[in-house]
Formats: structure tokens, sequence, C-alpha cells
């Protein structure tokens, strides 16, 4: 762009002019308003041919083609702030040529006008490649379709010509076939073994030895291989094959590569022409034809005597006729064909062979057969026409009526609802009605049914069979006969009885076989229900309970079910096809022989009882008459009539006894109710109403307003389950007055276990009801007490029990009165004390363990009363027993929290002196074993030093942990994983006699614990376990998600309700005592002998569970082992934090300046010396002021060093919040043998609070301080 062509006064402008000058593509600015070119680069002068004056006279629109017009208009409506990539479009240059751009503009202000500045890239080359490409890419799929499409043509066409190639190779004698050769031989290419030998196999045993010789012939190389020859396929069909090949030279060397043609239907063909053209040959020479000819000349015909013969004409020999009149023979609607292929005959040359009608000469109309040649002289040239005539009249006669008697045929079977089908002689199938069509859903066949077709159609299970049956039938020309299934249209096989007859000629030659399929589907399946249904039914009769058989008119038996031969105890083979009066003399004598013979000879049913003798037995007997046979259906009724009579007999007992005796149906329960059947004398004497005005009604007549109806409910239920029920009701009497009934409800049962009855006893308790009502009224004071009241008569037997005694010892009163009150709560010896107390002072106060109803045990605080009578006579015992056992309970955990708690502040304050000390010996001696590594007389003494001090610091960490002072590091973790890693240490740890088995309960929870803590806690019960098995046994550790409910947490205030991993560790160890299990978990408590325990085990671990948040219970028997349960409280954290792995690292130093704060002097001057030989730069103070001291002094400080616990009224934490107030930011650390709770948080350090614990060694003091003074958020 010329310098001119920006108006230098826009600074706006100023950035888009140094662009113009440098870009090596075209750009310009156009009018938004106008579109006219305001400015044009020198490249687009250059690239587009228009000079600078034209192109800023010319709009964006002249340099697009005309066409392109309306998309360029739409793109400028979309004009937007930033860049804009707007495509790809034509521009035209001067030149007239179209090249194509890529477009990219942005907004801007030109010259106070809106404006778009925009740079053009030619892309018109790189689109011609891609076009060129896309060509390309086109043309080749066009020509790999090509080659596609020809293949396809190649596999068509030999399949249409039933042809197949193939290769063999001369030397390894492999053969390759093409894929339609495996179909030509009924094989696949898995079962081909692939070599010339597997070929030859296939070839016709009598074509072989020809075969071989024109391979050899091709060999040899005397000529191509083309040869005809019979294979025998898999499925043992003979086909006739046509081989062609050639001798070929392959990357394999020579090989034979052909072709092979399955030819076996144009022989067939051509052996039905050649018999066909022998049949003419044969009919000629008996049939009516005789000779003719035509000279051209003269257009006289000579015909033979046989020509005239057939015409009706006499003559003894030749005669000529003419053209025209031979012509008018012919009937009317021929003769233009006839003169038509006699002129083309005449003329061309072309023979002709046609069928025609012609009327003799005795007006007969005939059919004939005409054949004409041309007949030629010396030079080619057409001088006369010749040919043969022939009366074929009685064929036509002939093929008309076969023709009209099949039609008729194929009428009758297509109007048959049946399939009818026919075959030929050689079982080819070659015709089926309509009925198989409409059966099939298939278009009519146009030519002949294929054998093929209707096989399609078979089940593929019946296909070989039914072809085998054929076979044989067509062998042995016998009728066949078969059932197989046919498919239907709709998909479903169905059953078809298919049947077919040979047809003789009079020459006793098989011509034909027509056969029929008949649908019996239905029937079969009928059949098939008939069967089902008749062993349904004899299985009936064999499962019924009635004994069942069945007699002939002879009286024979033909049927005995499984109960009769029970009852009449003879075997059904002993009887059947015997006669009955035979077997069973003694019966002609009974009311059997003669209702049986009535039942048979009037046709109607008896039923009737009759006694056996022979079998002591009563039957109950329904006889059934039937034309054949007389059915009998009996029951031995013995028992029952026995049981009448009892009832009879218990009737008459009933009736003289004082309670009321009510008998009613089964059912229905609900409205009206089930119908009185019997009620006896006492009913009517209390209720007022007469036997006969209740028969046949409800009970429920004797209820009102008083009865109670949840009595009823429950009355209800019990006989809707057929349980017996007692209740106690209001009834009323006829005259409406209301008392009070004890009734015993028991139902009645058949031999099926049926409810048929209820009985019901009722008793009148109304007085009695009036008395308890009395002593309820009083006995409703005494249940309000808290405290179990309890009354006994003098023998012991509890006469009243109150609402509480009930609570507290599980007894209703129901079950409690009537009962020694020693024998259900059993004091033990202090009972008797209490007996004889209590009569002879008439008071007694003390305690007294009794029992529950669920054997738990209880201590009662008993405050016994002996009851006197109105003659002042001792009566009854009155005792007042209040349960102090949860009392009991919680005081004495409370007196054993107390004491470890007072343990464990001893144990706290001893641990912190011990560690100050324990920290400068230990120290001490590990420089002294540094330093005496050349002196190794004086080196163990050092190195036992070490040794006692680390004993010392693990005893001390064993108190703190007991007394739940440990600064612990709790993290989520899985309990499962963590226990897995530590099952290879104690196994390690454990013996070889103890066998460990670790169950892991799947899907345990989370818990938020110190996993090394723990680690150490499972390995401490662990070798407590293996302890107490000196011998050998089993360890198991299980762990399992678990509840704690309010009832158990309760009873243990140390622990909160909610969810909970449990780990249990059990042993098959000696177990403890039971007077040592409320002090196991004490320190230094321990049952092992000297020296083989420090008793902390179990305090540890208690102290670690309880600082934890958790909960530890302990069980053991005596012989049978221990099992200690460890509760962690569950976490919702599911971020599982992985244990850090601490390597080894070697003592480093630094130059920093630390303030050490530390109270005991032993200790600072230990600390001072260490820090000072790692180079670091050492300030002392013995306590918080004088830190505070030097960091007003000391400007550089980089780390405070302090103890937790000091005297002198402020502690390291105080001392710590003071110095962060001076010296914001200043790095701190921690050191105690003993924290209390001032960085500790329920066991965990305050967030960002580092500790290094006492004693410690160099080591341990090296590392921490470096690892504070590198850390951000140590302060």
């Amino acid at each position: 762009m010329a310098p001119e062509s920006l108006d230098h006064r826009h600074t706006e402008d100023f950035a888009y002019r140094q662009l113009f000058e440098v870009s090596p593509e075209p750009m310009w600015v156009y009018s938004l308003a106008t579109l006219r070119f305001l400015a044009v680069n020198d490249v687009a002068v250059r690239r587009y041919g228009y000079s600078r004056d034209k192109f800023l006279a010319m709009t964006i629109k002249d340099i697009r083609p005309p066409e392109d017009l309306p998309a360029l208009l739409s793109n400028l409506n979309r004009v937007t702030e930033g860049l804009d990539f707007a495509g790809v479009w034509r521009h035209r240059l001067a030149s007239g040529e179209i090249i194509l751009v890529e477009i990219t503009s942005h907004p801007m202000t030109f010259a106070g006008q809106a404006a778009e500045v925009v740079l053009v890239h030619d892309v018109t080359e790189r689109k011609r490649q891609e076009l060129a490409k896309a060509q390309a890419a086109a043309a080749l799929e066009q020509v790999n379709q090509q080659i596609q499409e020809r293949e396809n043509a190649l596999k068509i066409a030999q399949r249409i010509g039933n042809m197949g190639s193939w290769q063999l190779q001369i030397d390894s004698q492999q053969l390759t076939w093409s894929d339609h050769i495996f179909t030509i031989f009924g094989t696949t290419r898995a079962s081909f073994g692939g070599t010339f030998d597997d070929f030859f196999a296939y070839i016709h045993p009598d074509d072989q030895a020809e075969f071989m010789g024109h391979q050899q012939a091709v060999l040899a190389g005397d000529r191509s291989l083309d040869v005809q020859h019979r294979i025998i396929r898999a499925d043992g069909q003979i086909r006739i094959v046509h081989e062609r090949a050639e001798i070929v030279e392959t990357s394999q060397g020579r090989a034979l590569s052909g072709t092979v043609q399955d030819i076996t239907e144009q022989v067939q063909i051509k052996a039905r022409a050649s018999k066909s053209e022998s049949l003419l040959k044969m009919a000629g020479q008996v049939a009516q034809f005789g000779g003719w000819s035509v000279d051209l000349n003269t257009q006289q015909a000579e015909w033979s005597e046989e020509v005239c013969a057939i015409h009706g004409v006499l003559a003894s020999g030749p005669i000529s006729v003419s053209v025209e009149a031979a012509v008018n023979f012919y009937a009317p609607e021929y003769r233009h064909r006839v003169q038509t292929v006699f002129a083309n005959c005449a003329q061309n040359g072309v023979p002709f062979d046609e069928e025609l009608q012609i009327i003799t000469a005795k007006g007969n109309r005939i059919w004939i057969r005409a054949l004409g040649e041309a007949g030629r002289d010396t030079t080619g040239r057409i001088v006369r026409v010749q040919g043969a005539f022939q009366n074929i009249n009685a064929q036509k006669q002939l093929s008309k009526d076969l023709r009209l008697s099949q039609q008729n045929f194929q009428k009758l079977a297509d109007a048959l609802p049946d399939i009818v089908w026919t075959a030929e002689p050689d079982g080819v199938i070659d015709y089926a009605s309509q009925a198989y069509y409409r059966y099939r859903e298939l278009a009519p066949a146009a030519a002949n049914l294929q054998a093929q077709d209707w096989m399609q159609g078979l089940h593929p299970d019946d296909i070989a069979p039914a072809l085998v049956k054929w076979q044989q039938a067509v062998q042995t020309r016998q009728p066949f006969h078969t059932e197989y299934r046919i498919r239907r249209s709709d998909g479903d096989y169905r059953w078809h009885q298919v049947t077919a007859q040979p047809i003789y000629d009079e020459t006793n030659t098989l011509i034909k076989w027509y056969g029929s399929a008949l649908d019996i589907h239905d029937l079969k399946l009928a059949q098939a229900s008939a069967q089902d249904l008749a062993n349904r039914l004899s299985l009936t009769l064999e499962s019924i309970s009635d004994g069942f058989l069945t007699l002939d008119r002879d009286w024979r038996f033909t049927f005995v079910n499984n109960e009769a031969e029970h009852l009449l105890q003879r075997s059904r083979i002993e009887l059947v096809g015997q006669n009955i009066w035979e077997k069973f003399p003694e019966a002609i004598h009974t009311d059997a022989f003669q209702n049986y013979h009535l039942a048979m000879a009037t046709g109607v049913s008896r039923s009737f009882e009759f006694f056996y003798p022979p079998l002591n037995a009563w039957f109950d007997v329904t006889a059934y008459p039937t034309a054949e046979s007389l059915s009998v259906y009996f029951r031995d009724v013995t028992e029952r009539r026995a049981a009448d009579a009892q009832l009879r007999l218990l009737e008459t007992a009933i009736s003289r006894i004082n309670d009321i005796v009510l008998i009613t149906e089964n059912e229905p329960l609900d409205e009206p109710g089930a119908r009185i059947l019997y009620v006896n004398d006492a009913f009517e004497r209390r209720t007022g109403y007469r036997r006969e005005e209740v028969i046949g009604h409800t009970p429920r007549l004797l209820e009102g307003d008083k009865t109670s109806r949840r009595e009823l409910s429950r009355i209800r239920t019990a006989l809707e389950q057929w349980q017996p029920v007692r209740a106690e009701l209001i009834n009323y009497t006829k005259a409406g007055e209301p008392f009070w009934l004890e009734l015993d409800i028991t139902p009645i049962t058949d031999s099926t276990q049926s409810v048929t009855h209820w009985v019901a006893i009722e008793r009148d308790i109304t007085e009695r009801k009036q008395t308890e009502a009395q002593l309820a009224q009083q006995a409703a004071l005494l249940d309000e007490t808290q405290d179990a009241i309890i009354v006994c008569d003098l023998n012991n037997l509890i006469r009243l029990w109150n609402r509480s005694a009930q609570r507290i010892y599980g007894w209703t009163a129901a079950e409690a009165i009537g009962q020694s009150v020693k024998t259900l709560i059993d004091g033990g010896d202090t009972f008797a004390a209490a007996a004889i107390a209590v009569r002879r002072e008439g008071v007694w106060n003390g305690t007294m363990v009794h029992h529950r109803q669920d054997t738990s045990t209880l201590t009662a605080e008993c405050n016994w009363t002996l009851v006197r009578d109105a003659e002042g006579q001792p009566s009854a015992i009155m005792a007042v027993n209040t349960d102090i056992t949860q009392r009991l309970e919680l005081e004495q955990r409370l007196q054993q929290a107390q004491r470890l708690e007072a343990v464990g502040q001893l144990t706290g304050g001893i641990a912190h002196d011990f560690n100050n000390l324990l920290t400068v010996i230990l120290g001490n001696a590990e420089l002294l074993t540094e330093q005496l590594r050349d002196l190794p007389h004086l080196l163990p003494l050092a190195q036992t030093t070490v040794t006692a001090a680390q004993r010392g610091a693990d005893l001390t960490h064993r108190l703190l942990a007991f007394a739940r002072r440990q600064a612990l590091a709790p993290r989520v973790t899985q309990t499962n994983a963590l226990l897995a890693e530590t099952d290879p240490l104690l196994r390690r740890t454990l013996s070889a006699n103890i066998n460990l088995e670790l169950v892991q309960g799947g899907g345990l929870w989370l818990c938020f614990i110190d996993p090394s803590q723990l680690e150490s806690a499972v390995l401490n019960l662990c070798l407590n376990a293996r302890d107490a098995m000196p011998t050998g046994g089993n360890i198991t550790i299980e762990t399992a998600n678990t509840y704690l409910d309010r009832a158990y947490t309760d009873q243990h205030n140390d622990i909160e309700p909610g969810q909970y991993v449990r780990i249990a560790i059990s042993d098959s160890g000696e177990g403890i005592a039971p007077e040592n299990l409320t002090q196991v978990f004490e320190p230094f408590f321990t049952t092992k002998g000297a020296g083989q325990g420090s008793g902390l085990g179990l305090s540890m671990v208690y102290g670690f569970i309880k600082q934890s948040g958790g909960h530890i219970k302990l069980y053991s028997e005596l012989g049978e082992g221990t099992t200690v349960k460890l509760y962690l409280p569950r976490t919702y954290d599911t971020q599982v934090e992985a244990l850090p792995n601490p390597s080894p690292t070697a003592v480093s130093g630094g130059s920093e300046t630390i303030l050490v704060v530390e109270d005991d002097d032993l200790v600072r001057t230990y600390v001072e010396r260490q820090l000072r030989s790692l180079g670091y730069q050492v300030i002392i103070a013995r306590n918080g002021g004088e830190a505070l001291q030097a960091l007003y002094r000391q400007p550089q400080i980089d780390l405070l060093f302090t103890d937790v616990m000091m005297p002198g009224g402020m502690n390291g934490p105080q001392l710590a919040q003071a110095a962060q107030q001076l010296r914001p930011g200043l790095k701190l650390l921690y050191t105690s043998g003993y924290t209390e709770n001032a960085i500790v948080r329920q066991g965990r350090l305050d967030p960002g609070v580092h500790l290094l614990n006492k004693p410690y060694r160099l080591q341990d003091l090296a590392q921490a301080i470096r690892r504070v003074l590198s850390a951000e958020d140590a302060v």
C-alpha cells in the first residue's frame, strides 16, 4: 500500500499501515457502508492485476463472480467484533481468471468511518490438488468396485454354469478348489483333505481307470485335459462332471489348472432328446405320412399316394396338383400361415415344420404335420420345395385327452382340503396340489414341483428318516406310509400322515406314484391329551383316599387301586381277572352281594354299609353301574362306627354335667356365624333358652353390650388358625341378665386334620369375677410402685405378683401365681435364712441374688414383712424387692474408673520426670557408644546402657498409653488391609505350634485410628494369647461391622451407641480365673511368673482403645480360652490415608539459630551440646520468661525448641503463643515426656504442631530439627 493511501492523522490506522507494508498476502480495507475499497497493499495490486486507482474505484462486489453475490451479502450481515474467518471464496482477477481464496477480516475505524480490514490467502492450487486427490480417490474406488463386480460376476457365472475352478500342484499333489466345487461334490472345505487322492476318491469306480489314462496323457504333454466322468457325492448322489485343464507354470512349479462343470442335467436332457428322436422315428414308420415336392418353375405339387390318402383323394399312385389347389385344402385360418412359410422356404431356403388343420375331400377336419425344405440345383439356386406330410389327428386327440385328464385330476386334487402329490416312478416328486401351496403360503409352481422344494418344507429332524422310508418304498415298489412334520406358513411344524400308492399300466409297468398328506397334528395332540388324561385319571384313582375297583359283567376284577389293595389285604396281581365271589366267598352272604346285583340289574347306583367278618371291618360302599362294568368306591368306617357309639355314650354323660357344652359347625366365621348343632342340659338351665330355640342359630345370640369385642377378636384369630383357645366373656341369659363364662373352645378334626366342628366347654365364673374385681382394685394400688411386691403364703406359694415384679423378673402374674417363690427366683441360702428371720422377728432387710425368667441374675434389696390374720396368726409374707443390680455395677465401674484414673495421673507424672532422665541417659550412652568403638572392653558397657535406657523408654511409653496421655497420629484406616499387612509379622512372632487364622468380614467400614498403635495392640494381644498356650493351639482374628445399641451402652458408661468396627482376637488357651477378670487391665497386674511379663500389655491396649474413643471387652473361661473384642468407632471419611514409609537418613545439621527452652538442667545441657555438635547456633533459656527476654534481645532466631511442661507459670504452648506475637512466622518444635492436654486434643496433636517425644536419640533430634526448619507450616 502506498504511503499516501492511509491517513496519518488517524493514529488508530497506524498499526494497519505497518501490517500492510510487511504482509506477504494481499490486504485491503473497505467501507462497511458503501463496500468501496478504501486501501489496498502492493501485493493485492500485483496479484489481482488491477491498478491501484482501479481498485479504489471498485467495491468488493466487483471482484466476485455474479453468482456469488447473494452469499457475499449474506456473509456481510454476519460481521462481528474481533477476527472473522469467512471461509473460502471465489475472486475474479483483472484477466478474468477465477481464483479461490481464504478470507480473514477484522472490523476497524478507517478515516473516520466504519470499515473492515481483510487478509487474503490464495488457496487455488491447494484446492485444485485436493480436488485432484478426491477425483483420483473416486476413480480408484470405481476401479475397485469394478474389480469386485467382475469377481462377483465370475462367481455368479460359475454358480449359474454349475462350474468351479481348481489347480493341482504336480509335485506336491496339493489340490485347491474354488468355493462352488465343494457344492458340486456335496462336501465342505473343512471336510476336504486338499490332495489329489482326496479328489480321486469321489470318482465313480467304473470311471477311475479312464480318468487316470487322460491324466497321464496330459502330464506327458500329449494334450490338454478334456474328459467327462461320474462322481459319487458325499450324500450318495451320482453326478456327471466335465473336466478341462492345461499345464501351467506357477511360483511353486508346474501345475495343472482347470475347471470342473456339473453337466448332469445336460446329459440327462440329451438322453431324453435322443430317446424322443428314436421314438419319433419309430412313430413315423407306423403312422400315416407321405412325401411331397413342388416344382417352383411350374408351381405344380407332386403328392405321394399316402399324402393323397390323408387328403381324402383317391389315387393309385403319386399325383400332381397345383400349389393353389394344395393350399386350398388347409382350413381357412391356416392358409396364410402355409403361404408365408412356403414362400420363406422357396425364397430364402428356410425349412419349416408346422402342425395345421386341413379339410379333406370328404369334408373332415383333421390335424396334419407338414415339413418342408428347399431343394437346390448344382449352382445352389432354389428350384423346388420338398417335404413330408403326416396325419397326426389321432396323436392330437390323445394329447388333448391326456391334457384334459391331467387337468381334471389337478382340478379334483386342488379342490380337496388335503395335500395331494405325485411322483415319477423313480421317486422324484413332480406335483403338489394347491392345498400344499396354501398351507406353506407359497406361489404355485409354474413348472413341475422339484423334490428339493418338497424337502425344504420338512422338519429338519424328520428329513433323514422320511428319505429312508421313501427310498425303501421306491426300491421295493411297496405302498408308502409314514408321519412327519411339515412347516406351515406361520413357521409352525405340524404332523402329517403321508401315504403314496404305486400306479401300474396294463403292462405292469410302474408309471406314477399318487400320494396324499393328511394333517393329523390336532389328532396327535388329542391322542397325547387323551393319553395324558388317562395317565392323570389313573394317577388320581391311585392317589384317592377311597378304595376303588371295577368289575365286568362276569364279576371279574378289571382294576384295583392302591387303597383297595390295602383295604382288601390282597394285591391287584391276585385279583385282576378273577371273579369277586370266588375270591371273597364270605361276601355272598352280606349286603354287598345283593346291592351289587341290584345296581348291575337296574343301572342305578347303590350306597350302603356292610360288615365283612373275615376282615373284621365295616365298609361304606357306593357302586356305580355302566353298560359294561360296575365301578365301586369304598372306605373302612370301622373306627367311625365305633366313634359314633362312643359319641352316643358321651352325649348321655354330657347331659348330666353342670358345665355348659356347646357344639357348632366349623364355619362361617363371618356373619351370620357358625350354627349351633348341640347344647346340653346345663346350657338350658343357665341361659333360660330351650334347646330347640337355639339349635340352628349362632352363639352370638348370647352376646350383649358388655361382651368384650377384643376378646371376641382374639377368639376369632385362634379359630381362623384352627387353634384351641381359652377366654372369659360376658354372655346374657334369655331374660337379659349378664353372667361371666370361662370358655375352652377346641377344634374337632377329621382324618385329614381338617376342622369340622368346634366344641366349647363353658363354666359360670360370675361369682369369682366379682371377687377378683374387688382384689383388682386393691392390687392396682400396688402396681403403681416401682418395686416388686410379692405376697406368698406360709408354704412359699405366690398369691400376689404386681406389675413391677413382672417387669423385674420377667414372669407374668398368670405365670407366677401359684408357683413356689423359692423355686421361681431362688435366693439360695440367703432365702432360707431370711424366711426364718422374718417369721421370728416379723421383718427382715438385706440383699439377695435372684434369677430372672431369662436365667440372668439380679441383686435385690429386700424388705420382708410378716402378715397376720384377724386372730393375729401368721398368714402370709409380703416382700418388697428393689432391683439394685445396675446401681451396684455402676458403682463398681466408677470405683474402677477412679482407680485407673488415679493410676494414670500418677503414671503421667512419673513418666514426665523419668523421660527427662532417660533422654540424658540415652543420649549420653549413645554418644559413648560412638566414642568407644575403638575400646572393645568398654563398648559393651555403653551398649548395655543404651539397651537399658531404651527398655525404660518402652516402659514409660506403655505407661503413657495406659494413662491415655500419649500423642496419637490417627488417620482414616482400612482395618482389613492393616491386619493383612501385619499377618506376616504375627506369624514370624508366634510359635510354630500355634495356628493363626485371619477371618476378614466383607464390606468392613473405615475407622479413624492410629494404625501403628493398633498394630502394636493386636501384636500385644496375640503375644498374650501365645503365652496362654504353652503347648500350642489356635489364635483367630476376626473383623466385622457391628452396632452397639442403647441397651448395651447403658450397661457400659464409657461408650456411646453407634456403628463400630469390631476386631475379635480369640485363643484356645488356659483362660482367666473369674476373680482376676476385674484386674486384667490394671498396670503391672499379671498372672505370669516372675520375669515373664511386665503386666503392661493389656493396660497399654486398654488405654489406647479408650483414648481412640473405642471400647474393649474381654471374655474368658477357664479351660476354654479367651476372647478380646476391640470396638473402633466407624468414620464416614472415605479418603484412606497411606501410611508413611520413613527411610533412614544420615544425621545432618545446619547453621541456623535455635532457642532451646528446658527447665531440666541435665536435659538442657545435653540438648545444647548435641545441637552445637550439629553446627547450630544455640541460645539457652530455663523457662518461659527467659525465653521471651532472649527473643527481645536476639534479632535472629530461626527455631523455638521448647519443653511442653515447665514450672514458673508459663508452659510450652503459652510461651509459643507469646513468641508468635513477637516473631510472627517463628518456627516451633515441642518436646515432652508427658504432654497432658497442652497440645493434644482427644489423643491427637493440634494441626500444624510438631512434637519430639522424650526420650530421643541424636538422630531423632537432628531429623526433627531439620524437618521443622524445612517445613512451611511449623509455626
